[in-house]
């Protein structure tokens, strides 16, 4: 299946009931599609660039279209819901992934819509991407966007959904492998991979020429190049719990409705503060790359 077919499919099936489920197996589709396929670097008469994604994150975050719906949201369940070990989440309520940076927060809402009446402006409303596809830049790195509308009990809702390319590998010709971190070296074969997904800006048009000409193409593989592929939680993404500073009326233009749960104080060691971690296994990555890799890593 192409990525292409493979996102507009998930819109298309919505489904919905198999992640109030927690079911993440829904993503399978997309991951393999990317993991299979490439991306085509062209830039002026430079030789052609092949960026090879080894490991991909998914991120899914539902928030309703209307002021007056968000209003009533209970945020505080709908956490509660999300990290518990219940298999089976209450259909009426929304799923978050407060991690999500292409979202909406308190200061994107009408002041008469916020949770407490604050005096600040309120900036434009977070527009959806409405074609699968769109790449969306952000400090983590690099995310292939599918967003899309749904309707949760007759209320309109936007679905942030994204796939982060987390790992990769970039070769010039295949004998000619180029990236910097060694993670398998099986026999006669070498490969190399990076997680630095930040790092993905550079490699794909961070040292272009505006002169000379750039383009950055999606090629589908083929589907017996993904030999086995594995899930694992994601990295450096955490939990999140209710922001206390709108409880208590003191919440500034930048706080948002949610912040990072810390571990309980008998867990911390330290000086620095250490965070309940997101075991949702949304992480699936080419075992190839990554052959003793059991956990989150």
């Amino acid at each position: 299946m192409t990525l292409k077919n493979a996102l507009n499919k998930f819109i298309e099936n919505q489904p919905r009931v198999s992640l109030l489920h927690k079911d993440y197996s829904v993503f399978t589709p997309i991951a393999e599609a990317i993991l299979n396929g490439y991306f085509e670097v062209r830039e002026g008469n430079a030789p052609i660039k092949f960026v090879r994604p080894t490991k991909v994150e998914f991120y899914y975050h539902e928030e309703f279209v209307h002021p007056e719906d968000i209003l009533k949201e209970n945020i505080s369940q709908e956490l509660n819901q999300l990290y518990s070990d219940e298999p089976t989440m209450d259909k009426n309520l929304l799923i978050k992934d407060f991690i999500v940076y292409h979202r909406n927060r308190p200061k994107n809402l009408p002041i008469e819509h916020r949770p407490h009446k604050t005096s600040w402006e309120q900036e434009v409303p977070i527009a959806l991407f409405h074609t699968p596809g769109i790449l969306n830049n952000h400090q983590s790195g690099i995310d292939i966007t599918f967003e899309h509308k749904i309707t949760v009990n007759e209320k309109k809702v936007n679905v942030r959904a994204s796939a982060l390319i987390r790992g990769y590998y970039i070769y010039v010709n295949e004998n000619d492998c180029i990236e910097r971190r060694l993670l398998l070296n099986s026999g006669n074969k070498i490969q190399y991979a990076d997680d630095r997904s930040s790092y993905l800006y550079d490699h794909l048009y961070g040292s272009s020429c505006l002169f000379e000409g750039i383009s950055v193409q999606w090629k589908d593989g083929e589907q017996s190049a993904l030999k086995t592929m594995n899930v694992a939680a994601r990295t450096n993404v955490f939990q999140y719990e209710e922001n206390e500073k709108w409880k208590q009326d003191n919440a500034s233009k930048d706080d948002d409705y949610v912040v990072k749960k810390p571990l309980p104080q008998s867990q911390q060691t330290g000086t620095a503060i250490k965070y309940e971690p997101d075991i949702r296994e949304l992480q699936f990555f080419n075992t190839e790359f990554y052959p003793s890799k059991t956990s989150n890593q």
